[in-house]
This record gives C-alpha cells, structure tokens and sequence, in this order.
C-alpha cells in the first residue's frame, strides 16, 4: 500500500509558499479558535474581569502585536479573526493559567512553542530548522 507521510511532506517545505495559508487555515482558524473559545467559554463569568486585567497586563514586547485588546479578546471570544487568534495563541499560557487545569497547560505551552516555529518570519538554516520540526 502507498502512502505519503506527514514528514514526507515537510521535507519539502516551501515556507515563502506554503505557511501563510496553512498557519491561517489549520492552525488558527483550527486548533488555536476552538482551544482558544472553549478556554474563554470555562472561565466563570464572575471572573472575565479577572481575566481582562491578565489580557491588559500582558507585555507584547517581542510579538507581532502593539498590545491586547483586552475587552474584546475575553467578551467577543467567539467572534475574533486570524491576527486576534495568533496574539491568542501566544498569550494564552500565560493570561489563561489560574483557569486552566494541568493537562491544558500543557496544551497551551506545546502549542506555543510549535507556534514559534510556525510564525517565524525568516528562516535561515533550513535543515535546523527542519531538525528542530521533528521534536
């Protein structure tokens, strides 16, 4: 029987070609909505402001971001797009830990560290690069 591995497939990576579309598709508008949602939706309403100030209070110095939209982020959860889901993804962990249980942290951090990988604007050691993919 044939058949083509997911590896097979990144050995073949395009980054200037493939990732802008896939990383919006799969990972944000996949994964990282409907995490991101469910976190949000689990939060007590009592505790949203809590979890404002968390937002507020997180530093975006080194992302591709100016700052959180904080109110929007916690209270239009469901309604956000691409970019929100990307700061999301990055902050998360962080904004989002008194409410989680271990297990999603977990989730959260391994997300993020894949993240890194996933939102690099340049690459240049390709085969580390693709090293580094494989764990």
């Amino acid at each position: 029987m044939w058949y083509l591995s997911l590896w097979d497939c990144c050995t073949v990576l395009r980054a200037d070609r493939d990732t802008p579309v896939e990383s919006l598709h799969v990972v944000l508008l996949g994964v990282a909505k409907y995490l991101y949602q469910l976190a949000v939706h689990n939060v007590p309403t009592s505790d949203h402001n809590t979890l404002v100030g968390h937002c507020q209070s997180f530093i975006t110095t080194g992302l591709n971001a100016d700052c959180v939209q904080a109110v929007p982020m916690v209270k239009y959860a469901n309604n956000l797009v691409g970019k929100e889901f990307q700061l999301a993804l990055q902050a998360a962990a962080f904004v989002l830990y008194e409410f989680l249980n271990e297990d999603e942290r977990y989730v959260w951090a391994t997300l993020g560290h894949l993240a890194s990988y996933i939102f690099q604007t340049q690459i240049f050691n390709k085969e580390k690069y693709m090293e580094d993919l494989k764990y």
